[in-house]
């Protein structure tokens, strides 16, 4: 575990009594507040998620927003996608074909097709300015401003 335990990348560890997540910050021989350190249970993966600009990023957003750095980086760092943490090991790169998006022969439901424009104006005929607002979108006059 030594050579994939390498700052950056997410780890498992016992506190308490729990499992919990977390990221290596950085490797020490020693403990600054002078105790032995918990050992870790597992590296949970080997790609390095958390880069020293991410962490600073982070650090920051906390203090501002009144927040936790561990909030912030739940929110800052996706979960884990082992699928693509492989090709990333495995040095292999994703594909440059780009998708191709599916064909429809109809329209998708709740929105209507172009020939039914009556169809869209007694939908907006129940609110305020709403008839306003449908010739706006047509290009053809300014809503009324209430």
């Amino acid at each position: 575990m030594e050579g994939t335990a390498l700052a950056g990348v997410r780890v498992k560890v016992r506190f308490s009594g729990q499992e919990l997540s977390g990221y290596v910050l950085e490797r020490m021989e020693s403990s600054e507040a002078g105790h032995a350190l918990t050992p870790l249970l597992k590296v949970v993966s080997a790609v390095p998620v958390l880069t020293p600009a991410l962490l600073d990023l982070a650090t920051s957003v906390a203090a501002r927003y009144a927040g936790t750095r561990s909030d912030v980086l739940r929110t800052a760092i996706p979960p884990r996608v082992a699928r693509l943490e492989k090709l990333l090991l495995s040095g292999d790169s994703l594909s440059d074909e780009p998708a191709t998006p599916a064909e429809h022969t109809e329209a998708p439901q709740g929105i209507p097709s172009q020939g039914s424009a009556s169809q869209a104006h007694a939908a907006w005929a129940s609110y305020t300015n709403g008839a306003p607002y449908l010739q706006h979108l047509a290009g053809v006059a300014h809503p009324a401003r209430s």
